[in-house]
């Protein structure tokens, strides 16, 4: 994805870009509500995180409310993620096989960063 980065197209926002002292939750929510896409990286570790879960919620009811973000499921590792909210949403990679489970890393990521451009073209 550092390609769609250094292209323009993306944005990148993670808890660890925060200065020290930031109040994290705070910080993630107004982030996320400046967000036009959010995607979450979905492993069993992300179901069971209760930040992971909230702010995850969060985009979620701006998505129904149309004020965006897209959310998009980006499955990495194994996970019973149907059973959760994103379980509606189309993810990615395009076959809903898991990263970890490709014979290559690589070609998976690869599968992500085009249907993501796809996505962000598509606006």
């Amino acid at each position: 994805m550092s390609v769609l980065h250094r292209q323009g197209l993306i944005e990148t926002f993670r808890a660890e870009d925060l200065l020290p002292g930031s109040a994290i939750a705070d910080a993630l929510a107004e982030r996320l509500d400046q967000s036009d896409i959010v995607l979450c990286l979905i492993s069993a570790s992300f179901l069971a995180h209760e930040g992971c879960i909230d702010q995850m919620d969060r985009a979620l009811r701006r998505m129904s409310q149309s004020s965006a973000p897209i959310v998009v499921p980006v499955l990495v590792r194994p996970s019973d993620w149907r059973e959760s909210p994103l379980g509606m949403l189309q993810s990615l990679p395009e076959n809903e096989h898991p990263i970890t489970a490709w014979a290559s890393e690589d070609e998976a990521w690869s599968n992500v960063t085009s249907g993501l451009r796809r996505l962000l073209l598509a606006r």
